[in-house]
């Protein structure tokens, strides 16, 4: 019906910046899992984080799992600040859990409102910023 009312259907579930609305939460949980699961484990293909994610770590524990790709992973990957890419096997990226403080740092000097982040990273920051 949305669609039939505006004419256009790539408005469809979009807020008034254009972008997707509903998504943020979800990205942050992820962030915040697959953190604690490198910082265990070590360093990780994302097709084996993924694989993980999707099996081991929300399977029928909510209800609903609509999990991830290996190619949405690491664009989640590659834009946090939690976790950086330390090379390439197979042509997949490998990727490492960035130290608590350096990401701290990271945060803080991206700008970005604390929000942004994932809950305990928010909290170091807080701790930071009040010293």
């Amino acid at each position: 019906f949305f669609t039939l009312v505006t004419g256009n259907k790539n408005n469809y579930n979009r807020d008034r910046r254009g972008q997707g609305m509903g998504g943020r939460g979800q990205t942050k949980r992820l962030q915040s899992k697959v953190y604690e699961y490198l910082q265990e484990n070590g360093p990780m293909t994302s097709t084996d984080i993924c694989d993980w994610y999707n099996s081991d770590c929300y399977s029928n524990r909510f209800g609903y799992n609509y999990g991830t790709t290996p190619v949405s992973l690491g664009c989640v990957l590659r834009a946090s600040v939690l976790f950086e890419k330390i090379g390439e096997e197979k042509k997949l990226g490998v990727w490492d859990a960035r130290p608590l403080d350096d990401a701290v740092s990271r945060a803080i000097a991206s700008r970005k409102p604390i929000k942004k982040f994932p809950m305990f990273l928010q909290e170091k920051i807080k701790e930071r910023l009040d010293e």
